[in-house]
């Protein structure tokens, strides 16, 4: 079996474009579906992997999945790149599903079966509303009426670094006023974004603890790990993981000292590649993939629930028929 041909498709929204890849065989009918999403850069990442198709891909077996992985990463001289990373980690996703498909099996299979029945999601994206208290709790209603138990919400605004105590005030009221609106069930899951410095971390930490959150995920940058296990010490009287390495390009080993949740941005890490050791058990909670959310998630122990964003569910749907359907 040979690769003959990678084909791209930019799935556009009013957030961000998904960047969706098909890698081809020479089997009638065989092909894989991979995902190398880059944030506002599209252009660059179709770019590459048209060079990654010419100079790796063409002609190499993809169920020699290791091999190809170790060529790419072991040639490019910028081998820790976002780009070179996140076009590798949808390559190697399409590999993954030319091979379930070529055995008649599912991929969670081939990285050593289930472990869990259902995988839960949470909603994300959904609070891209006017910054209001009471808008964004209306649309936390909606959200909740289709279905989710948890919710992710970024309600820092353009702030960063350091925050004004009004821009911290506000920053609670709509923590405030989400909570009062979905009622005590839901979890409610603080996105900071990397963005803050640790005393700000450590001090909205603080105030938004009374609204039971479920994690705090990146609260300052995510290569400061000085500052990650700062805040990690502080927070952790309050029973409240500490999420962290959701942007890492790519993540071969990493210390649990630092965070208590390890995020996997799928990718970029697709397997972390699947077999992350089964002894480190701090949570994972797998991203921005359907491929990843159905076969990944449910083969590893301590894998919890993906995200799934929102509102692109449906436009992300049209594409599941051509996601691993054996």
């Amino acid at each position: 079996m040979k690769i003959t041909a990678l084909k791209t498709f930019v799935l556009g929204s009013s957030w961000r474009n998904l960047i969706l890849l098909r890698l081809e065989t020479d089997e009638p009918g065989l092909y894989g579906i991979g995902e190398a999403t880059v944030q506002w850069g599209d252009e660059g990442m179709l770019g590459y992997l048209v060079s990654l198709e010419k100079r790796y891909l063409l002609g190499q077996d993809p169920r020699d999945i290791e091999a190809l992985w170790e060529r790419v990463y072991r040639n490019e001289y910028w081998r820790r790149d976002f780009f070179v990373c996140s076009a590798l980690g949808g390559v190697e996703m399409a590999c993954w599903d030319i091979l379930g498909k070529s055995l008649g099996v599912p991929v969670w299979r081939l990285l050593g079966g289930k472990c869990r029945e259902r995988v839960r999601a949470y909603a994300n994206g959904w609070y891209q509303v006017e910054r209001i208290p009471e808008v964004i709790a209306e649309r936390a209603r909606e959200v909740i009426k289709m279905g989710y138990t948890a919710l992710k919400i970024d309600p820092f605004g353009a702030g960063s670094y350091e925050l004004s105590e009004n821009e911290k005030c506000s920053s609670v009221e709509i923590v405030r006023a989400v909570r009062d609106a979905v009622g005590p069930e839901p979890e409610l899951l603080i996105e900071m974004h990397g963005r803050f410095a640790a005393h700000t971390a450590i001090d909205m930490c603080n105030r938004l603890a009374p609204y039971r959150p479920g994690w705090y995920e990146e609260p300052v940058p995510p290569e400061n790990t000085q500052a990650l296990l700062e805040v990690r010490r502080a927070v952790a009287p309050l029973g409240i993981p500490v999420a962290a390495v959701s942007v890492c390009s790519l993540v071969i080993s990493i210390s649990t000292y630092f965070a208590s949740v390890l995020w996997t941005s799928s990718s970029r890490m697709f397997a972390m590649r699947a077999a992350w050791p089964k002894h480190v058990r701090s949570p994972r909670w797998p991203k921005r993939t359907i491929c990843l959310l159905r076969h990944i998630t449910p083969a590893r122990p301590s894998a919890r629930w993906p995200r799934y964003i929102w509102p692109f569910a449906r436009r992300i749907s049209r594409f599941k028929r051509h996601l691993m359907t054996w």
